[in-house]
């Protein structure tokens, strides 16, 4: 018997669902974060890789067969919260905020809602504190946090000194987490994940 050649997903990745990947000429939901998760983990051009692949983050031996994943995902994608409108992203932090590899032992899929707000603890300024930031108009530090039921940022002060800066993020932050923890409840998540958005 002759094997088909399979074609890789970026080097690695094999496709060897046994159906079809497309409906009405679109491919499947699951097929697409599959495709995304590889390529943002493997393809140098991908414009994700440099925080992903670019930092070391893999795809799990098993992952990397679209069967397996596939498999995961229809026994663990929230069609439920879909069908009432809210987007679902694949996360690999929640569960443990130091993985460096996409797997069914490290990955939930979260509401989008939740996700923008797990990944807003990551500090994207030079202070080295997160939601500080130096105002160079008045020579102080800015403290401000992203709301979580709007998304928008609130302004938390000014202040002389970086740590009392520091101090009021982190009193926001906690706030914003009782809301966010909240969100997840009424979703019907677990407790254990819910306890760790922080």
């Amino acid at each position: 018997m002759v094997r088909k050649r399979t074609r890789l997903v970026c080097g690695v990745g094999v496709n060897d669902y046994p159906n079809t990947i497309k409906i009405n000429g679109k491919c499947i939901k699951s097929y697409k974060i599959w495709i995304a998760m590889i390529s943002r983990c493997y393809n140098k051009k991908d414009k994700s890789y440099h925080r992903y692949g670019g930092r070391g983050i893999r795809v799990s031996d098993d992952w990397l067969y679209f069967s397996n994943f596939k498999k995961w995902y229809d026994e663990n994608y929230r069609y439920d919260l879909e069908s009432i409108g809210i987007g679902i992203e694949l996360d690999k932090d929640l569960i443990n905020k130091n993985s460096k590899i996409y797997s069914s032992e490290t990955c939930i899929f979260l509401p989008y809602k939740i996700n923008i707000f797990i990944s807003n603890v990551k500090s994207t300024n030079t202070s080295g504190y997160i939601g500080v930031y130096w105002f160079k108009r008045d020579s102080v530090w800015k403290a401000q946090i992203t709301d979580f039921e709007t998304n928008k940022t609130k302004h938390l002060g000014y202040f002389e000194d970086i740590v009392e800066a520091s101090k009021a993020y982190k009193l926001a932050r906690e706030i914003e987490a009782i809301k966010a923890r909240e969100y997840m409840r009424k979703l019907g998540y677990n407790e254990v994940i819910i306890s760790k958005i922080k």
